[in-house]
């Protein structure tokens, strides 16, 4: 994968066990579990881009697209806003008790 130099992401990728650099900059980093370091890998946003394997690049490609799509549209009415955009209440908000 290539990181930015001077990045969040190549200092601590580059502290990870087993991590090595080749000639051009790259980093090869050990791993275990592809999903585990796709979602870390993720998480440094625009510091990484993952050039190989296949598998991993696409599993952190999936996961930024996941992050976009949920970050996306007209937020989502929660327990805390509730009621009618006018104020009206809502047939799932009960009886009125006032």
């Amino acid at each position: 994968m290539h990181v930015v130099p001077g990045s969040d992401a190549e200092r601590r990728l580059a502290r990870r066990r087993d991590t090595t650099a080749t000639t051009d900059g790259e980093l090869v980093v050990h791993h275990v579990d592809p999903q585990i370091l796709a979602e870390e890998l993720a998480a440094f946003g625009p510091e990484v881009w993952v050039v190989e394997p296949e598998d991993l690049r696409q599993r952190v490609v999936d996961r930024l697209r996941v992050l976009v799509a949920d970050h996306s549209g007209p937020p989502e009415r929660t327990a805390d806003h509730r009621g009618a955009e006018d104020g009206r209440r809502l047939p799932e908000d009960g009886p009125d008790r006032g």
